[in-house]
């Protein structure tokens, strides 16, 4: 079921792909996604940080 799932959500439909260039930043929410990272910036620094926001649970959702 694993397989099937983790196919499933990696086709390009449910993908969005970041062109990097400099200065930029892209934030995420790891509640509600999957991220499959690329080393493709290999010829560039990268910097990053891992945050926590406080706050309250999403609706619907059992964590």
């Amino acid at each position: 079921m694993l397989e099937y799932i983790y196919g499933f959500v990696t086709k390009p439909i449910f993908t969005a792909r970041v062109e990097w260039e400099p200065g930029m930043v892209a934030i995420w929410d790891n509640r509600l996604v999957q991220h499959y990272a690329t080393a493709d910036y290999s010829e560039h620094p990268c910097l990053m940080h891992r945050i926590k926001v406080e706050g309250v649970p999403l609706e619907g959702f059992d964590y």
